[in-house]
């Protein structure tokens, strides 16, 4: 089995939709799909992952949009950083923030 993994600095997650993002997601379907400087609010990154899942969807990567899993972190501030992942193979367990550290992490949930 071979399982494609992508990496992107969208850089702005919003600007990207702008220059089609999705279109790209249709074209590629990668099987994990890491994000970086997603730069948005919990509220608009839904919506654009939604859209992912119906490219994933249209283009037969999984049956159903449902089907592509979604994880992301919003950075605390305001249009800073921000993290996604979109996996279109079944995610058995998450885990949000480092663990065995007493650094804060400025963008992570509370430990």
């Amino acid at each position: 089995m071979t399982i494609s993994i992508t990496t992107s600095n969208v850089n702005g997650i919003r600007a990207a939709k702008r220059k089609g993002i999705e279109i790209w997601a249709g074209r590629n379907t990668p099987d994990i799909w890491c994000m970086q400087e997603v730069r948005a609010p919990q509220h608009e990154i839904d919506p654009i992952f939604d859209e992912f899942g119906f490219e994933y969807s249209t283009a037969g990567k999984i049956a159903d949009q449902s089907e592509l899993d979604r994880l992301n972190e919003v950075c605390r501030i305001k249009g800073r950083a921000g993290v996604g992942l979109l996996s279109a193979l079944p995610v058995i367990d998450k885990r949000y923030g480092l663990t065995m550290t007493s650094i804060p992490a400025v963008g992570s949930r509370p430990m």
